[in-house]
């Protein structure tokens, strides 16, 4: 038996930030404003600051993690674009990767003043402004970079924050509509038709990097893929549609229906890979009557992406079940 000494000291970065409040003073409604918050890390290892979250809609930022190096430190630019008049508040969370201080909150704040000119937020040319033209928006820039219309928020480049600032003034109701003659205008559905793969992929990497919460991204990809509900009214039967896209990179819709002839419903949507294994639970709630549209990205119940190949979506409702069969290809 021998005996051998051992030590040794273990290191992790050091986090402290610039400020624990940021005021933005009066800014138009429809107009935007940026402050920088600096992050620093003092420790002798790089450090990972993520997972912002803001608690107003009012306020964002295009960056979803930032890595700071050994003694230096880095801003992250914070962007605040009043949806209405009066004082604003909010704060800014975020995590870091060092133990002693895991997580920073920074209070926000600023007041929004009159009401600016209403934009024209129709890209779509719909005659009205919807979440569609978000996503008309996005696809401008893929195939026209250099369109001046893309500037939307006049910092003389276009950036996520572009297409954020758009979203947020449409959902601000910050957007005037076009009147259109009847029948010279392609309906959202005619327009998600003319969607190519590429596109749909490019719109998709774009929802990911926007870090948006779960009602607005929810809100863009049905504007993508559609609600899935066919005519008006209530189903008829309980249903699962084919999934859009399939096959599909990196995320997908699947649409299913809740009869009117019940008051409700428990359903469970999950997914299996080839050999019968689950790898993810979609839904598994009760539901009343109506048509739903569910996403899935890709990933397991451990939020790990799976590989590449079929998977099947199964849905049990009321002693029915229904499966289709899906391909992610990477």
């Amino acid at each position: 038996s021998i005996d051998i000494a051992v030590s040794g000291q273990g290191a992790h970065p050091i986090a402290a930030v610039g400020a624990t409040s940021l005021d933005f003073g009066e800014v138009e409604e429809g107009d935007s404003a940026q402050k920088s918050l600096t992050v620093r890390n003092t420790g002798p290892v790089s450090l990972l600051v993520s997972n912002f979250q803001f608690s107003s809609s009012h306020f964002y930022s295009a960056l979803d993690s930032i890595e700071v190096s050994t003694g230096d430190s880095a801003s992250l630019t914070i962007t605040f674009a009043p949806l209405a008049g009066g004082a604003i508040s909010g704060s800014l969370e975020f995590d870091t990767d060092d133990p002693a201080n895991p997580r920073f909150t920074v209070a926000l704040s600023g007041t929004g003043l009159g009401g600016a000119p209403a934009k024209d937020c129709d890209f779509t040319g719909d005659g009205k402004s919807d979440f569609t033209d978000v996503i008309a928006f996005m696809l401008i820039a893929l195939s026209a970079p250099d369109d001046p219309r893309l500037d939307w928020n006049g910092d003389g480049k276009y950036t996520i924050a572009d297409v954020l600032g758009l979203l947020l003034d449409i959902k601000g109701g910050k957007c005037s509509s076009t009147a259109l003659s009847a029948g010279s205008a392609r309906t959202d559905s005619e327009f998600r038709a003319g969607l190519s793969a590429d596109e749909i992929a490019y719109v998709e990497q774009m929802i990911s990097r926007m870090n948006l919460d779960q009602d607005l991204e929810l809100e863009l990809r049905l504007a993508l893929y559609g609600s899935g509900g066919g005519s008006p009214g209530l189903p008829k039967a309980y249903s699962l549609t084919q999934n859009r896209p399939n096959p599909f990179n990196p995320a997908t819709a699947i649409s299913y229906s809740v009869p009117d002839q019940v008051a409700a419903a428990h359903v469970a949507i999950r997914v299996y890979d080839i050999r019968g294994r689950l790898v993810r639970v979609l839904v598994n709630a009760v539901k009343s009557a109506g048509r739903y549209t569910v996403f899935w990205d890709g990933t397991d119940q451990s939020g790990r992406k799976v590989a590449s190949g079929v998977y099947i979506c199964r849905m049990k409702a009321d002693g029915s079940v229904f499966t289709r069969k899906m391909v992610l290809l990477k």
